[in-house]
């Protein structure tokens, strides 16, 4: 499996290059890039759910439907433990005491790309590992998203996102730092459209095409 990350660093023209192009899987760390090579249209921020105490039982969206995996999860519309919104007032708070934490994002449609923002992440002195993977495709195996030891200061902000060649309808989002709450907010995709689509637009395109023919 090719892997590229790209971040903010990257020269310009590195940012020429289209990640479809070459590679099987893109990792970004910054939203700008991200939003650059995908176009990303479909945003969901968690505005329209009630808020909700952290629970171990599913919270469904417009988009997806995020499961925990393991932990708590709830929906809150005011700063806790450092959480926060990043767009908007509301956003997913992931958070069992004592426990590692993960989250299991079913997506009503098939997509190629995920990006998110986490917020206060990993915010302790002994580092941790933020992972991804999907059911299918080039990140069903495990994809390590970030590793700093020591970690970030309280309240961080950070984007990711990935790009792969396989549409999928899952993503599995592990966190590895012990008893670390963390907010998750502005989840964006891009639905493709299901493997027969394009097929059936074809086939009813063939008369059409066929009539034209005739008449000229």
């Amino acid at each position: 499996m090719s892997l590229r990350i790209f971040s903010a660093s990257l020269t310009l023209g590195t940012l020429t290059l289209s990640p479809f192009a070459h590679a099987q899987i893109t990792i970004y760390k910054d939203e700008s890039l991200f939003l650059a090579a995908t176009g990303a249209t479909s945003v969901e921020g968690f505005e329209s759910l009630s808020p909700r105490a952290r629970l171990d039982t599913p919270i469904v969206t417009p988009s997806f439907t995020v499961t925990p995996d393991p932990g708590l999860i709830g929906v809150q519309d005011t700063p806790i433990f450092g959480a926060h919104a990043t767009e908007g007032t509301k956003f997913l708070l992931v958070y069992r005491e004592n426990q590692v934490s993960g989250i299991r994002i079913d997506l009503n449609a098939p997509t190629r790309i995920f990006g998110f923002t986490i917020t206060d992440w990993n915010d302790g002195s002994g580092g941790g590992i933020l992972s991804l993977r999907t059911n299918v495709g080039e990140a069903q195996g495990t994809v390590v998203l970030d590793n700093p030891t020591p970690g970030f200061p309280n309240g961080n902000e950070h984007f990711y996102g990935i790009v792969q060649d396989t549409p999928f309808t899952q993503v599995f989002l592990s966190d590895t730092v012990l008893d670390d709450a963390f907010g998750i907010d502005a989840v964006r995709t891009n639905a493709v459209p299901a493997p027969g689509a394009f097929a059936t637009l074809l086939i009813g395109a063939v008369p059409g095409l066929f009539l034209l023919r005739r008449r000229k």
